[in-house]
């Protein structure tokens, strides 16, 4: 493996990382739009 593919890999994770991880707000803000915003549970 070269380093520019592996470079590439790591871009591409990261891209699809932020993308999932911006799904599963939307999700959770989503989903607990329903629920009073008092009652935050963790941080």
């Amino acid at each position: 493996m070269s380093p520019e593919i592996v470079a590439l890999l790591v871009l591409l994770g990261g891209v699809i990382a932020a993308v999932v991880f911006t799904i599963v707000i939307v999700a959770v803000v989503g989903l607990s739009d329903t629920n009073p915003p008092s009652g935050n549970e963790g941080e």
